[in-house]
């Protein structure tokens, strides 16, 4: 039998601050997408989708061209666009319509358990004052678990595989207690410390075996959005081909930094957004290292939906970056390129962001 061993910390660690994706102005937390206009540095000129933000102004909503002074109030609304003289036969472009808007509602304290717990599975305890040979913090609040059911599905934790729980204080439950166990970190064989359990009873909530997943789709989801909002336009193309940069000489930058290539891309068509013509230079991170090794790699011959971010996006050592850039366009976030297949997807959330 496996036996994982989770250790859960009585204190509850509250996810807070500003979330950043390379160089992308920050997002507040809990935000449903709409952009911070403080985020980043006053600038100017500056594109901000159709439109060109003056010096000393931000771009807040790329989508619908909306410049605002540095700290300005920013609406979420998404501006769906279609670039004249490119294909598209729908509301959304690329010939797709968005699906009808009507995000539901679901149970806030569920989704803030959600958006804490990083490993969450439905199981029956089966032994209370359980002693781990790798894990013991306090056996009194120590119970082995059988799961029934991981939320997603993981190899780590089959069911009927054994999970050892460490939970804030003693149980008052019994054996044979069936329930949803919500935590946030998982070890194999060794203590690691996590920052909260929830153990939520199945009358809680209707059918939440259907519901967990509903909501962890939306959190998905929302941090798709969230990304969406800072592109110039969203594009299927084919990649003709790609060309390795050369890194400028006297670059002072580490083995961290990037190395960077462009990929010729033909327009398809455009789904939001307006590119610049039906043929573009698409520059993307060729390095493996493990900053970067995540980020897109574009090969010759690969039809995708690509997220088209400014290029002055690049950072963490974009000192190295070419000089003059030869694209002014980059895809620079493993979300950044999608298959053609999510297109429908990816319009829908454009359109109706998850209400979470």
């Amino acid at each position: 039998m496996k036996l994982w061993s989770i250790a859960v910390c009585a204190a509850v660690f509250a996810a807070c601050g500003a979330h950043y994706t390379l160089g992308s102005q920050p997002l507040s937390s809990g935000d449903s997408g709409a952009v911070d206009a403080g985020g980043g540095d006053a600038g100017g000129p500056v594109r901000c989708g159709s439109a060109t933000c003056a010096t000393g102004m931000v771009c807040c909503n790329p989508s619908c061209g909306i410049c605002t002074p540095p700290g300005g109030g920013c609406t979420k609304q998404y501006c769906a666009s279609v670039d004249g003289g490119l294909p598209d036969g729908g509301n959304g472009g690329c010939g797709l319509t968005p699906a009808p808007c009507n995000p539901p509602q679901y149970p806030p304290a569920l989704v803030t358990d959600l958006k804490t717990a990083s490993f969450v599975f439905s199981g029956t305890v089966t032994q209370l004052d359980f002693s781990s040979p790798d894990v013991n913090v306090d056996v009194s609040r120590q119970v082995a678990v059988s799961v029934t059911q991981a939320f997603p599905a993981t190899l780590a934790a089959p069911p009927g595989s054994t999970v050892m729980v460490v939970l804030p204080a003693v149980p008052t439950f019994q054996v044979g207690y069936s329930a949803y166990f919500f935590t946030n970190a998982i070890a194999f064989g060794q203590l690691v410390d996590t920052t909260s359990v929830d153990v939520v009873d199945p009358s809680a909530y209707p059918s939440p075996d259907t519901l967990i997943p509903a909501i962890q789709q939306a959190l998905a989801d929302q941090k798709l959005y969230q990304r969406l909002v800072l592109a110039q336009s969203l594009v299927v193309g084919n990649v003709v081909a790609t060309q390795d940069l050369a890194v400028p000489s006297g670059c002072p930058g580490s083995e961290h930094s990037p190395t960077f290539a462009n990929a010729v891309v033909s327009v398809d068509c455009a789904l939001s957004g307006s590119p610049d013509g039906t043929s573009l230079n698409v520059g993307f991170n060729t390095s493996v290292d493990v900053a970067w090794f995540a980020t897109p790699k574009l090969d010759a011959g690969e039809q995708a939906l690509m997220f088209l971010m400014p290029s002055a996006m690049i950072s963490g050592g974009a000192q190295c970056a070419p000089t003059p850039e030869p694209f002014s366009s980059m895809v620079l976030d493993p979300l950044d390129v999608e298959p053609v297949g999510n297109a429908q997807h990816v319009l829908d959330v454009l359109t109706c962001p998850p209400n979470l």
